[in-house]
Protein backbone atom coordinates (compact mmCIF):
# COMPACT_ATOMS: atom_id res chain seq x y z
CA UNK A 1 0.00 0.00 0.00
CA UNK A 2 1.25 3.41 -0.80
CA UNK A 3 1.52 6.30 1.63
CA UNK A 4 2.00 10.00 2.12
CA UNK A 5 5.76 9.30 2.52
CA UNK A 6 6.23 8.00 -1.02
CA UNK A 7 3.12 9.77 -2.21
CA UNK A 8 1.76 13.39 -1.86
CA UNK A 9 -0.55 16.04 -3.39
CA UNK A 10 0.69 17.78 -6.64
CA UNK A 11 0.77 21.39 -6.83
CA UNK A 12 -1.10 22.14 -9.04
CA UNK A 13 -4.08 25.05 -8.49
CA UNK A 14 -4.06 28.59 -9.42
CA UNK A 15 -6.64 31.48 -8.07
CA UNK A 16 -8.93 31.34 -11.47
CA UNK A 17 -9.45 27.42 -10.57
CA UNK A 18 -10.19 28.00 -7.09
CA UNK A 19 -12.33 30.45 -7.63
CA UNK A 20 -14.47 28.27 -10.09
CA UNK A 21 -14.14 25.61 -7.61
CA UNK A 22 -15.24 27.61 -4.64
CA UNK A 23 -18.01 28.67 -6.72
CA UNK A 24 -19.02 25.56 -7.97
CA UNK A 25 -19.47 24.72 -4.71
CA UNK A 26 -22.12 27.73 -3.81
CA UNK A 27 -23.52 27.48 -6.85
CA UNK A 28 -25.10 30.62 -8.07
CA UNK A 29 -28.53 29.54 -9.91
CA UNK A 30 -29.33 28.56 -5.68
CA UNK A 31 -30.87 32.29 -5.68
CA UNK A 32 -33.93 30.68 -7.51
CA UNK A 33 -34.69 28.08 -5.52
CA UNK A 34 -34.50 30.02 -2.34
CA UNK A 35 -35.89 33.51 -3.32
CA UNK A 36 -39.51 32.50 -2.57
CA UNK A 37 -39.07 31.22 0.97
CA UNK A 38 -36.09 34.32 1.44
CA UNK A 39 -39.18 36.98 0.26
CA UNK A 40 -41.69 35.06 2.16
CA UNK A 41 -39.18 35.29 5.61
CA UNK A 42 -37.84 38.57 5.16
CA UNK A 43 -41.12 40.48 3.98
CA UNK A 44 -39.49 41.24 0.13
CA UNK A 45 -36.64 42.09 1.24
CA UNK A 46 -33.99 39.74 -0.03
CA UNK A 47 -31.53 41.81 -1.38
CA UNK A 48 -31.19 44.07 1.99
CA UNK A 49 -31.14 40.50 4.04
CA UNK A 50 -28.13 39.13 1.43
CA UNK A 51 -26.68 41.96 2.15
CA UNK A 52 -26.47 41.51 5.74
CA UNK A 53 -25.46 37.34 5.22
CA UNK A 54 -22.38 38.58 3.04
CA UNK A 55 -21.12 41.17 5.79
CA UNK A 56 -21.69 38.38 8.34
CA UNK A 57 -19.94 35.82 6.04
CA UNK A 58 -16.89 38.36 5.26
CA UNK A 59 -16.32 37.82 9.53
CA UNK A 60 -15.78 34.31 8.70
CA UNK A 61 -13.83 34.59 5.53
CA UNK A 62 -11.38 36.79 7.77
CA UNK A 63 -10.71 34.63 10.40
CA UNK A 64 -10.41 31.43 7.66
CA UNK A 65 -7.87 33.96 5.64
CA UNK A 66 -5.61 34.72 8.67
CA UNK A 67 -5.75 30.84 9.76
CA UNK A 68 -5.28 29.76 6.23
CA UNK A 69 -1.69 31.63 5.98
CA UNK A 70 -0.52 30.25 9.27
CA UNK A 71 -1.48 26.68 8.77
CA UNK A 72 -1.89 26.25 5.04
CA UNK A 73 -2.71 22.26 5.56
CA UNK A 74 -5.67 19.96 3.73
CA UNK A 75 -7.11 20.14 7.43
CA UNK A 76 -9.31 23.28 7.40
CA UNK A 77 -11.43 24.15 10.39
CA UNK A 78 -10.23 20.74 11.99
CA UNK A 79 -6.10 21.90 11.49
CA UNK A 80 -6.75 25.16 12.80
CA UNK A 81 -8.45 24.42 16.35
CA UNK A 82 -5.91 21.54 16.56
CA UNK A 83 -2.80 23.64 16.52
CA UNK A 84 -4.30 26.92 18.05
CA UNK A 85 -6.64 25.61 20.64
CA UNK A 86 -5.90 21.57 21.61
CA UNK A 87 -5.64 18.50 19.24
CA UNK A 88 -9.26 17.58 21.51
CA UNK A 89 -10.84 20.87 20.26
CA UNK A 90 -9.45 19.77 16.73
CA UNK A 91 -10.86 16.62 16.46
CA UNK A 92 -14.42 17.70 18.09
CA UNK A 93 -13.85 21.04 15.25
CA UNK A 94 -13.46 18.31 12.39
CA UNK A 95 -16.57 15.90 13.83
CA UNK A 96 -18.72 19.11 13.49
CA UNK A 97 -17.47 20.00 10.33
CA UNK A 98 -17.76 16.19 8.99
CA UNK A 99 -21.90 16.87 9.02
CA UNK A 100 -21.37 19.27 6.70
CA UNK A 101 -18.71 17.99 4.66
CA UNK A 102 -20.21 14.50 4.52
CA UNK A 103 -23.47 15.46 3.80
CA UNK A 104 -23.08 18.30 1.17
CA UNK A 105 -22.72 15.71 -1.36
CA UNK A 106 -25.77 14.07 -0.45
CA UNK A 107 -28.18 16.75 -0.42
CA UNK A 108 -26.62 17.31 -3.93
CA UNK A 109 -27.47 14.42 -5.28
CA UNK A 110 -30.71 13.74 -3.65
CA UNK A 111 -32.17 17.05 -4.63
CA UNK A 112 -30.59 15.95 -8.30
CA UNK A 113 -32.76 13.05 -7.98
CA UNK A 114 -35.32 14.75 -6.84
CA UNK A 115 -35.50 17.00 -10.27
CA UNK A 116 -34.58 14.18 -12.71
CA UNK A 117 -37.41 12.17 -11.44
CA UNK A 118 -39.96 14.56 -11.55
CA UNK A 119 -38.42 15.42 -15.30
CA UNK A 120 -38.39 11.28 -15.86
CA UNK A 121 -41.06 9.76 -13.44
CA UNK A 122 -39.76 6.40 -15.25
CA UNK A 123 -36.51 6.14 -13.05
CA UNK A 124 -37.24 6.14 -9.40
CA UNK A 125 -35.44 8.67 -7.73
CA UNK A 126 -32.95 7.38 -5.94
CA UNK A 127 -31.82 5.61 -9.22
CA UNK A 128 -30.74 9.16 -9.94
CA UNK A 129 -29.25 9.91 -6.29
CA UNK A 130 -27.16 6.78 -7.31
CA UNK A 131 -26.41 7.60 -10.30
CA UNK A 132 -25.20 10.75 -9.97
CA UNK A 133 -22.65 9.68 -6.55
CA UNK A 134 -21.51 6.63 -8.66
CA UNK A 135 -20.32 8.99 -11.86
CA UNK A 136 -19.07 12.22 -9.37
CA UNK A 137 -17.01 9.04 -7.47
CA UNK A 138 -14.88 8.12 -10.60
CA UNK A 139 -14.13 11.70 -11.40
CA UNK A 140 -12.82 12.86 -8.68
CA UNK A 141 -11.03 9.36 -8.56
CA UNK A 142 -9.20 10.93 -11.40
CA UNK A 143 -7.53 14.29 -9.97
CA UNK A 144 -8.42 17.09 -8.90
CA UNK A 145 -7.68 18.96 -12.91
CA UNK A 146 -10.09 17.22 -14.45
CA UNK A 147 -12.60 18.19 -11.65
CA UNK A 148 -11.44 21.58 -12.14
CA UNK A 149 -11.95 21.71 -15.44
CA UNK A 150 -15.70 20.44 -15.05
CA UNK A 151 -16.27 22.89 -12.61
CA UNK A 152 -15.19 25.79 -14.88
CA UNK A 153 -17.60 24.76 -17.48
CA UNK A 154 -20.43 24.22 -14.95
CA UNK A 155 -20.23 27.74 -13.17
CA UNK A 156 -19.72 29.58 -16.69
CA UNK A 157 -23.24 28.24 -18.11
CA UNK A 158 -24.76 29.72 -14.51
CA UNK A 159 -23.12 33.27 -15.00
CA UNK A 160 -23.97 33.06 -18.82
CA UNK A 161 -27.92 32.11 -17.80
CA UNK A 162 -27.95 35.14 -14.68
CA UNK A 163 -26.42 37.43 -17.24
CA UNK A 164 -29.19 36.31 -19.52
CA UNK A 165 -32.17 36.95 -16.86
CA UNK A 166 -30.65 39.79 -15.88
CA UNK A 167 -30.06 41.60 -19.35
CA UNK A 168 -33.52 40.89 -20.12
CA UNK A 169 -35.03 41.94 -17.02
CA UNK A 170 -33.46 45.48 -16.93
CA UNK A 171 -34.64 45.37 -20.69
CA UNK A 172 -38.56 44.43 -19.96
CA UNK A 173 -38.84 45.77 -16.17
CA UNK A 174 -36.04 48.52 -16.31
CA UNK A 175 -38.50 51.37 -15.76
CA UNK A 176 -40.06 50.24 -12.11
CA UNK A 177 -35.92 49.98 -10.98
CA UNK A 178 -36.45 53.33 -9.27
CA UNK A 179 -39.21 52.04 -7.62
CA UNK A 180 -37.35 49.19 -6.45
CA UNK A 181 -34.57 51.15 -4.79
CA UNK A 182 -37.15 53.54 -3.36
CA UNK A 183 -39.16 50.94 -1.51
CA UNK A 184 -35.95 49.20 -0.42
CA UNK A 185 -34.75 52.37 1.32
CA UNK A 186 -38.23 53.18 3.13
CA UNK A 187 -38.29 49.18 4.70
CA UNK A 188 -34.48 50.34 6.09
CA UNK A 189 -35.93 53.03 8.04
CA UNK A 190 -38.89 50.93 8.96
CA UNK A 191 -39.24 50.30 12.77
CA UNK A 192 -39.38 46.68 13.24
CA UNK A 193 -37.78 46.07 10.09
CA UNK A 194 -34.85 44.89 10.86
CA UNK A 195 -35.84 41.78 12.72
CA UNK A 196 -37.27 40.69 9.07
CA UNK A 197 -33.83 41.35 7.27
CA UNK A 198 -32.29 39.34 10.13
CA UNK A 199 -34.44 36.30 10.19
CA UNK A 200 -33.60 36.06 6.03
CA UNK A 201 -30.01 36.53 6.50
CA UNK A 202 -30.09 33.44 8.91
CA UNK A 203 -31.81 31.74 6.14
CA UNK A 204 -29.74 32.71 3.33
CA UNK A 205 -26.54 32.60 5.39
CA UNK A 206 -26.08 29.04 4.21
CA UNK A 207 -25.97 30.12 0.53
CA UNK A 208 -22.18 31.13 0.86
CA UNK A 209 -21.23 27.50 1.94
CA UNK A 210 -18.67 26.52 0.06
CA UNK A 211 -15.29 29.16 0.26
CA UNK A 212 -14.48 26.95 3.48
CA UNK A 213 -13.49 24.03 1.11
CA UNK A 214 -10.93 25.53 -0.27
CA UNK A 215 -8.63 25.63 2.50
CA UNK A 216 -8.63 21.82 2.04
CA UNK A 217 -7.29 22.04 -1.44
CA UNK A 218 -4.41 23.97 0.28
CA UNK A 219 -1.83 21.25 0.07
CA UNK A 220 -2.88 21.14 -4.15
CA UNK A 221 -2.36 24.84 -4.39
CA UNK A 222 0.27 26.70 -5.68
CA UNK A 223 1.70 29.19 -3.22
CA UNK A 224 -1.30 28.59 -0.77
CA UNK A 225 -0.70 30.87 1.97
CA UNK A 226 -1.23 33.66 -0.58
CA UNK A 227 -3.50 31.76 -2.89
CA UNK A 228 -6.22 30.13 -1.18
CA UNK A 229 -6.91 33.72 0.95
CA UNK A 230 -7.38 35.56 -1.97
CA UNK A 231 -9.33 32.96 -3.36
CA UNK A 232 -11.89 32.44 -0.67
CA UNK A 233 -12.46 36.49 -0.56
CA UNK A 234 -13.14 36.66 -4.28
CA UNK A 235 -15.62 33.66 -4.07
CA UNK A 236 -17.57 35.34 -0.77
CA UNK A 237 -17.35 38.60 -2.86
CA UNK A 238 -18.74 37.56 -6.11
CA UNK A 239 -20.77 35.37 -5.04
CA UNK A 240 -23.03 37.84 -2.41
CA UNK A 241 -22.88 40.89 -5.46
CA UNK A 242 -24.65 38.00 -7.87
CA UNK A 243 -26.71 37.49 -5.14
CA UNK A 244 -27.57 40.72 -4.19
CA UNK A 245 -28.20 42.11 -7.80
CA UNK A 246 -30.13 38.77 -8.88
CA UNK A 247 -32.33 39.31 -6.16
CA UNK A 248 -32.93 42.92 -6.76
CA UNK A 249 -33.83 42.00 -10.29
CA UNK A 250 -36.37 39.51 -9.20
CA UNK A 251 -38.26 41.86 -6.98
CA UNK A 252 -38.29 44.30 -9.72
CA UNK A 253 -39.77 41.80 -11.83
CA UNK A 254 -42.26 40.70 -9.22
CA UNK A 255 -42.77 42.87 -6.37
CA UNK A 256 -45.77 41.13 -4.47
CA UNK A 257 -44.86 37.94 -3.36
CA UNK A 258 -48.28 37.12 -2.41
CA UNK A 259 -49.24 36.47 -5.95
CA UNK A 260 -46.78 32.97 -6.50
CA UNK A 261 -48.74 30.06 -7.41
CA UNK A 262 -46.01 28.05 -5.82
CA UNK A 263 -43.68 30.06 -3.08
CA UNK A 264 -40.98 27.40 -3.20
CA UNK A 265 -40.94 27.43 -6.91
CA UNK A 266 -41.45 31.57 -7.20
CA UNK A 267 -37.38 31.91 -8.83
CA UNK A 268 -38.05 29.86 -11.26
CA UNK A 269 -41.78 31.46 -12.02
CA UNK A 270 -40.64 34.55 -11.92
CA UNK A 271 -37.74 33.59 -14.59
CA UNK A 272 -40.34 31.90 -16.93
CA UNK A 273 -42.42 35.69 -16.68
CA UNK A 274 -39.43 37.14 -18.29
CA UNK A 275 -38.08 34.70 -20.67
CA UNK A 276 -40.82 32.29 -21.30
CA UNK A 277 -40.86 28.61 -21.09
CA UNK A 278 -37.51 28.33 -23.01
CA UNK A 279 -35.31 30.10 -20.55
CA UNK A 280 -37.18 28.14 -17.77
CA UNK A 281 -36.20 24.57 -19.28
CA UNK A 282 -32.42 26.26 -19.88
CA UNK A 283 -32.70 27.63 -16.08
CA UNK A 284 -33.72 23.57 -15.09
CA UNK A 285 -30.90 22.43 -17.16
CA UNK A 286 -28.88 24.62 -15.66
CA UNK A 287 -29.48 24.01 -12.18
CA UNK A 288 -28.91 20.36 -12.82
CA UNK A 289 -25.44 20.92 -14.05
CA UNK A 290 -24.74 23.36 -11.50
CA UNK A 291 -26.02 20.99 -8.65
CA UNK A 292 -23.51 17.85 -9.94
CA UNK A 293 -20.93 20.17 -9.88
CA UNK A 294 -21.44 21.14 -6.40
CA UNK A 295 -21.95 17.34 -5.09
CA UNK A 296 -18.50 16.76 -6.76
CA UNK A 297 -16.74 19.77 -5.70
CA UNK A 298 -18.14 18.73 -2.04
CA UNK A 299 -16.81 15.08 -2.24
CA UNK A 300 -13.68 15.80 -3.21
CA UNK A 301 -13.47 18.49 -0.70
CA UNK A 302 -14.17 15.98 2.19
CA UNK A 303 -12.16 13.15 1.00
CA UNK A 304 -9.37 15.79 1.63
CA UNK A 305 -10.68 16.95 4.46
CA UNK A 306 -10.43 12.80 6.23
CA UNK A 307 -7.41 12.32 4.67
CA UNK A 308 -5.82 15.55 7.09
CA UNK A 309 -7.47 14.06 10.34
CA UNK A 310 -6.14 10.52 9.59
CA UNK A 311 -2.61 11.58 8.85
CA UNK A 312 -2.23 13.62 12.16
CA UNK A 313 -4.11 10.89 14.20
CA UNK A 314 -7.57 11.99 14.58
CA UNK A 315 -8.53 8.91 12.56
CA UNK A 316 -7.17 5.91 12.08
CA UNK A 317 -4.52 6.13 9.59
CA UNK A 318 -4.59 2.63 7.82
CA UNK A 319 -6.52 3.31 4.46
CA UNK A 320 -8.07 7.13 5.08
CA UNK A 321 -4.33 8.50 5.09
CA UNK A 322 -3.31 7.46 1.60
CA UNK A 323 -3.02 8.55 -1.56
CA UNK A 324 -3.62 6.93 -4.86
CA UNK A 325 0.26 6.54 -6.46
CA UNK A 326 -1.35 7.44 -10.20
CA UNK A 327 -3.46 10.22 -9.47
CA UNK A 328 -2.44 11.71 -6.40
CA UNK A 329 -5.93 11.35 -4.83
CA UNK A 330 -7.58 10.23 -1.37
CA UNK A 331 -8.89 6.99 -2.96
CA UNK A 332 -10.02 5.43 -0.37
CA UNK A 333 -11.95 7.95 1.38
CA UNK A 334 -13.47 9.50 -1.94
CA UNK A 335 -15.01 5.63 -2.40
CA UNK A 336 -16.06 5.67 0.94
CA UNK A 337 -18.10 9.13 0.42
CA UNK A 338 -19.56 8.00 -2.55
CA UNK A 339 -20.41 4.77 -0.82
CA UNK A 340 -21.69 6.55 2.64
CA UNK A 341 -23.79 8.76 0.22
CA UNK A 342 -25.74 5.59 -1.70
CA UNK A 343 -26.49 4.39 1.97
CA UNK A 344 -27.78 7.49 3.49
CA UNK A 345 -29.75 8.56 0.59
CA UNK A 346 -31.75 5.34 1.20
CA UNK A 347 -32.35 6.25 5.06
CA UNK A 348 -32.37 9.95 5.54
CA UNK A 349 -34.80 12.32 4.69
CA UNK A 350 -33.75 16.12 3.01
CA UNK A 351 -34.93 17.41 6.52
CA UNK A 352 -32.89 15.69 8.17
CA UNK A 353 -29.61 16.36 6.02
CA UNK A 354 -30.13 19.92 6.39
CA UNK A 355 -30.34 20.23 10.04
CA UNK A 356 -27.00 18.11 9.92
CA UNK A 357 -25.32 20.46 7.93
CA UNK A 358 -26.71 23.76 9.39
CA UNK A 359 -25.27 22.82 12.89
CA UNK A 360 -22.14 21.15 11.27
CA UNK A 361 -20.83 24.31 9.42
CA UNK A 362 -22.18 26.97 12.06
CA UNK A 363 -20.47 24.99 14.74
CA UNK A 364 -17.33 25.22 12.93
CA UNK A 365 -17.34 28.41 12.06
CA UNK A 366 -17.51 28.85 15.81
CA UNK A 367 -14.63 26.69 16.44
CA UNK A 368 -12.50 28.79 13.43
CA UNK A 369 -13.39 31.87 14.75
CA UNK A 370 -11.91 30.78 18.78
CA UNK A 371 -9.05 29.38 17.19
CA UNK A 372 -8.12 32.77 15.35
CA UNK A 373 -8.22 34.47 18.89
CA UNK A 374 -5.92 31.57 20.42
CA UNK A 375 -3.36 31.17 17.74
CA UNK A 376 -2.74 35.39 17.32
CA UNK A 377 -3.99 36.99 20.29
CA UNK A 378 -3.24 34.71 22.78
CA UNK A 379 -0.51 32.56 21.84
CA UNK A 380 1.50 34.85 19.50
CA UNK A 381 0.27 37.55 21.88
CA UNK A 382 -0.34 40.26 19.41
CA UNK A 383 -1.13 42.99 20.95
CA UNK A 384 -1.38 46.81 20.38
CA UNK A 385 -4.51 48.70 18.83
CA UNK A 386 -4.66 47.42 15.40
CA UNK A 387 -4.17 44.05 16.22
CA UNK A 388 -6.61 43.88 19.34
CA UNK A 389 -9.24 45.37 16.62
CA UNK A 390 -8.27 42.61 13.81
CA UNK A 391 -7.57 39.45 15.96
CA UNK A 392 -9.72 39.90 18.88
CA UNK A 393 -12.43 42.35 18.26
CA UNK A 394 -13.35 40.94 14.55
CA UNK A 395 -13.65 37.43 15.53
CA UNK A 396 -15.49 38.22 18.66
CA UNK A 397 -18.13 39.75 16.70
CA UNK A 398 -17.92 36.83 14.09
CA UNK A 399 -18.62 34.52 16.92
CA UNK A 400 -21.55 36.93 18.17
CA UNK A 401 -22.70 36.61 14.54
CA UNK A 402 -22.52 32.92 14.64
CA UNK A 403 -24.28 32.67 17.67
CA UNK A 404 -27.28 34.18 16.80
CA UNK A 405 -27.39 31.72 13.56
CA UNK A 406 -27.04 29.12 16.11
CA UNK A 407 -29.61 30.00 18.11
CA UNK A 408 -32.27 30.85 15.16
CA UNK A 409 -31.39 26.46 14.09
CA UNK A 410 -34.70 24.94 14.09
CA UNK A 411 -34.81 22.81 17.33
CA UNK A 412 -34.13 19.53 15.96
CA UNK A 413 -31.32 20.26 13.96
CA UNK A 414 -29.94 21.35 17.70
CA UNK A 415 -31.00 18.08 19.21
CA UNK A 416 -29.75 16.09 15.89
CA UNK A 417 -26.43 17.94 16.64
CA UNK A 418 -25.64 17.82 19.82
CA UNK A 419 -26.31 14.35 19.85
CA UNK A 420 -23.56 13.87 16.88
CA UNK A 421 -20.96 15.58 19.44
CA UNK A 422 -22.09 13.58 21.74
CA UNK A 423 -21.04 10.90 20.00
CA UNK A 424 -17.71 12.65 19.34
CA UNK A 425 -17.25 12.82 22.67
CA UNK A 426 -17.36 9.19 23.21
CA UNK A 427 -15.10 8.22 20.44
CA UNK A 428 -12.58 10.76 20.99
CA UNK A 429 -12.62 9.23 24.59
CA UNK A 430 -12.25 5.71 23.29
CA UNK A 431 -9.51 6.32 21.39
CA UNK A 432 -7.41 8.30 24.09
CA UNK A 433 -8.43 5.51 26.33
CA UNK A 434 -7.05 2.92 23.45
CA UNK A 435 -3.60 4.90 23.00
CA UNK A 436 -2.84 5.27 26.69
CA UNK A 437 -3.24 1.58 26.83
CA UNK A 438 -1.28 0.58 23.84
CA UNK A 439 1.57 3.50 25.59
CA UNK A 440 1.57 1.27 28.88
CA UNK A 441 1.34 -2.17 27.42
Amino acid sequence: MTTRSTTQFVHVLRIPQLIFLGLAYVCPMVIFTTYGIAAQTSNNQVPSAYLFALIAMLLNVYCYTKLVKAFPTSGSAFAFADKAIHPYAGFLTGWAMLLDYILCPLLNYVILGIWMHAAIPEVPAIVWTIGFAIISTVVNLLGISLAARLNIFAVTIQLVLIGAFMALAAYFYGARIPDTLSGLSHQWSTPGNASLILGGASLLFLSFLGFDALSTFSEETLSPTRTIPRAMVIVVLVSGLIFIATAFMLLTVWPDTSTFSDIDAAGYEIVTSVGGKWMHALFLISAIVACYASGMTAQASVARFIYSMARDGALPKRGLAVLHPRFHTPHWNILLIGAITIVLSLCLSLDTVLYFISFGVITGFFAVNVSTIAQFYCRERRRGVKNTLQLLCVPLLAMLVNGIMWYSLHIEAKCIGLMWMLAGVVILWTLKRHQRSSTTA
